[in-house]
């Protein structure tokens, strides 16, 4: 049952003889309820590879899968289509959820119009009042680098380069700036031959109209960490494999991992943190190899493709 979702069932197999047995057994079982278990599509075999069209997509879970490269990319159809009118407040948010993206590795552009729509509550804007020429221009130079996000591909599996005897562990990055919080989970395994690292989930969130210091949307990004990897790791079942987590915050990690009377901001977020994460497996990280600083900063779609965020960084793999 964990892999129906609605009327759409996604699953993984290691083998083709695993996915005939799949299928069979999952049609037959489905069967005795009157449901029929249609439109199978799986990742290319060796012996059908030359039979998929080149640039063949079918769309999974809102995203679209490319068969033949087995890669996921954004469906960015709904964005193409020209918006005529004043750009509004209303424009800018329907723009922003037309891109569905679970795993979140376009977080870092979505941050810049969530940025703004956060400028435009502070003004008082009305849903449908035409924006500032300033706001507007910002929102018309980001919508005008979207269509980059074509390029955007991850690999569907993140295990296919791993050796059987390839030592995995889950690394959860977490980082702050004054306009957001963010947190970024890779799956990295090591092998005799290879070293390999991928991006599985990240989140990012807008800061708080209110003026805080600097450390606490770094306590948020660590509590966003801890809840995200928790969740990650569930449905993955990789509760077995090393878990490391990464903050370039000497003050979250000081809260984290003293006992101490916090104030109650502190002290609540403290609390989640250590009951859903271990405190001795929280270190530090220079601010300069922190991979969720780009989801915490934003960035347009041109500069997201070019940086191969969603490898991983550079002394991980």
């Amino acid at each position: 049952m964990r892999s129906f979702y609605v009327d759409n069932c996604v699953f993984s197999v290691n083998t083709k003889k695993e996915l005939a047995r799949f299928i069979s057994e999952s049609q037959a079982l489905l069967s005795t309820a009157k449901f029929e278990l249609r439109g199978w599509e799986h990742s290319p075999t060796e012996d059908k590879i030359e039979e998929r069209q080149e640039d063949l997509k079918v769309p999974v879970l809102g995203l679209l899968w490319n068969l033949p490269k087995d890669t996921m990319s954004l469906d960015m159809k709904g964005l193409m289509k020209e918006d005529k009118g004043p750009t509004t407040k209303r424009k800018i948010l329907s723009t922003v959820h037309r891109i569905f993206d679970p795993i979140g590795f376009s977080c870092p552009v979505t941050l810049e119009p969530k940025c703004l729509l956060q400028e435009c509550w502070k003004l008082g804007l009305s849903w449908d009042a035409e924006l500032p020429l300033l706001i507007t221009e910002r929102f018309e130079r980001w919508k005008m680098k979207l269509p980059k996000l074509n390029a955007l591909q991850i690999p569907r599996c993140v295990r296919e380069d791993f050796a059987e005897d390839s030592k995995l562990s889950i690394h959860v990055f977490c980082d702050a700036s004054q306009s957001a919080y963010a947190t970024c989970i890779f799956l990295r395994a090591e092998s005799a031959d290879n070293t390999s690292c991928q991006l599985i989930q990240a989140r990012n969130r807008v800061a708080t109209l209110k003026k805080i210091s600097i450390p606490r949307p770094e306590l948020l990004s660590c509590t966003i960490g801890a809840r995200l990897a928790k969740a990650t790791i569930s449905e993955l079942g990789l509760e077995k494999i090393p878990i490391f987590y990464w903050s370039d915050s000497m003050n979250a990690l000081y809260w984290i991992k003293r006992n101490e009377n916090w104030a109650t901001f502190v002290y609540n977020r403290v609390l989640e943190i250590r009951k859903l994460t271990n405190p001795e497996d929280w270190r530090h990280i220079s601010g300069t190899l922190n991979p969720a600083d780009l989801p915490s900063r934003g960035s347009n779609a041109e500069e997201l493709v070019k940086s191969l965020w969603w490898e991983g960084p550079n002394w991980l793999r």
